[in-house]
Order: C-alpha cells, then sequence, then structure tokens
C-alpha cells in the first residue's frame, strides 16, 4: 500500500464516528459504476440501431461517469476488501479504454508530487501556452502512457497487465470495426476521447491551475475548491478536490461532509478557491 493510501486510510480510522469513517462497502461507488456501463450500453444499442454521433453524448457521459469509481479504486475506497476495488477499477477503466494498473500508478504519482513540474503527470494538463490546452486535454491520457511505458522499473505482472489492456482494447476495436459494427468503434473512440478532455479539464486542470504551490510545500494550497455548489452533482463532488487532497481514502460521496467538518481548518491554514474562471483566492468561513 502506497504512503498517500496508508495514512489516508489510518486517519480514517481515526475518525469514527464522522465523514472520515472507513465504510466496509462505498455502495454509492459501486452503484455508479453500474450507471455509467448503463450509459455506455445504451449509448452501444444507440450506435446500432441508428448513427453513430448518436451514441457519442452516451459514451461521453458514460465515460465521465466511470472515472469516478476508477479513481476511488485507485485509492482503494471502494470497500475494505482489496479486491472489490480492484475489480471495479478495471471494469470502470474498460469505458475510457484506461488500463487500470497504470492509471492507478500515474495517479498516485500526482499525489506524491502534485504541481512539480517534470515529476506531475497531471502538470501536462496545465503546460505550455494558453492556446495548447484543449490540446493537451484531449491527449491526457497519451501522456499518461508515454509517462508510464518509460518506468521499467514497475513490476513485471503489472507492466503487462497494463501493456496488454491497452494492446487488446485497439486490438477488439478494429476486429468489432472489421465486423461490421464501425459506428459503435466510432462513437466509442470519439466519446472516450470527449471524455477524457473533460475529465482533465476538471480534474487535472481546474483544481491545480495557476499550479504555483507544489504540494510538499504546501498540501492544502497545492490544490483548490471550485467554488459552484450546482458543480457538486456535476463533477460528482470533484469541486472539493482538495478534500480528496488532504484525505484521498475518503469516498467521492462524502467530500462535502468533510469539508463542513474541517472548514474552521482549512480556512486557518489558508485553503483556497476559485471560480470556474478566476483566480483562485483565500477560503472564509462563509464557504460552503
Amino acid at each position: 500500500m502506497t504512503s498517500v493510501t496508508a495514512s489516508s486510510v489510518r486517519g480514517a480510522r481515526r475518525d469514527r464516528g464522522s465523514a472520515l469513517s472507513a465504510v466496509p462497502v462505498a455502495w454509492p461507488t459501486l452503484l455508479l459504476t453500474v450507471v455509467a456501463w448503463i450509459c455506455f450500453l445504451g449509448a452501444v444499442g444507440i450506435g446500432e440501431l441508428a448513427a453513430w454521433w448518436l451514441a457519442v453524448p452516451g459514451v461521453v457521459l458514460g465515460g465521465f461517469i466511470a472515472f469516478t469509481p476508477m479513481h476511488d479504486a485507485a485509492h482503494r475506497s471502494v470497500a475494505k476488501a482489496r479486491r472489490v476495488s480492484e475489480v471495479t477499477g478495471r471494469l470502470a477503466g474498460v469505458i475510457l479504454l484506461a488500463p487500470f494498473p497504470a492509471f492507478r500508478w500515474i495517479h498516485l504519482e500526482h499525489h506524491k508530487h502534485t504541481n512539480e513540474a517534470g515529476a506531475d503527470p497531471d502538470f501536462y494538463s496545465g503546460a505550455g501556452p494558453r492556446w495548447q490546452l484543449p490540446l493537451r486535454w484531449l491527449t491526457q491520457d497519451l501522456h499518461y502512457y508515454w509517462v508510464y511505458l518509460r518506468q521499467v522499473e514497475r513490476p513485471r505482472r503489472e507492466r503487462l497487465e497494463a501493456i496488454g489492456t491497452l494492446l487488446g482494447s485497439y486490438v477488439a476495436l478494429a476486429a468489432l470495426a472489421l465486423a461490421g459494427h464501425w459506428q459503435f468503434v466510432v462513437a466509442w473512440l470519439i466519446g472516450a476521447r470527449l471524455a477524457i478532455a473533460l475529465l482533465a479539464f476538471a480534474f487535472d486542470y481546474l483544481p491545480h491551475a495557476p499550479h504555483d504551490v507544489v504540494q510538499k510545500q504546501d498540501r492544502y494550497r497545492a490544490t483548490t475548491l471550485i467554488d459552484h455548489g450546482w458543480l457538486t452533482p456535476v463533477l460528482l463532488y470533484q469541486n472539493y478536490h482538495l478534500i480528496h487532497h488532504l484525505y484521498p481514502g475518503v469516498p467521492f460521496y462524502r467530500y462535502a461532509r468533510v469539508f463542513e467538518e474541517r472548514r474552521a481548518d482549512l480556512v486557518k491554514r489558508g485553503a483556497r478557491k476559485r471560480k470556474l474562471f478566476g483566480a483562485a483566492q483565500p477560503l472564509d468561513d462563509r464557504d460552503s
């Protein structure tokens, strides 16, 4: 278990009775996995029965939703039983054509090196001139693969699964296209790409821009809260992304409760908030 995950689990055990307390099974996370697959399979049906472009929104929605269970699974916060998180992460990753072992390593590196140029894999989403940013969001996963494939010291079994999953996914897509299901394949590829761009903007770029504070300097200011309450259901609580970085073992649906419990301490420690399009500014005790 990584230090990030282990420390968060120990912290959760110390806070029984609060939103930080450990849960045996995060049922909302499992339900979200099912919802993601319903959206995706519904899109498959539309793509087969009608025009492929009508299926793209369903794939985008399914992929966007699937990220949250995959993300929580990377921190093993889906259930106390490790296997549940392992299976959930892999099932959710299919929709985004994402090899779960590679994603998990990449994401935990992001937690270790938040906002460090050259060390944080997510720094890519905010690097370069502003006109490049949409292109970077569209190719965020490709950057991940480039980073991961150079990690020759990773366990052989993990690398084989990650590379095998990635190659197998595209071989399967090619086979489906050759079998006449090209509409489904096109919708999947385009929908997954658009979902990845939205995820890169909402989860990688927005909570960390302008990337001016690294986690090792100040973990309370390296990530911001997005100050729009209406974004809570839209982003599946990731507008409370700071809470996730402080307590990565907490399931996504508890972020708002943790914020309420810890708000006074966050204000005291200089935590920051921002609007969708605006500069980061200090959090105050009136924010919710």
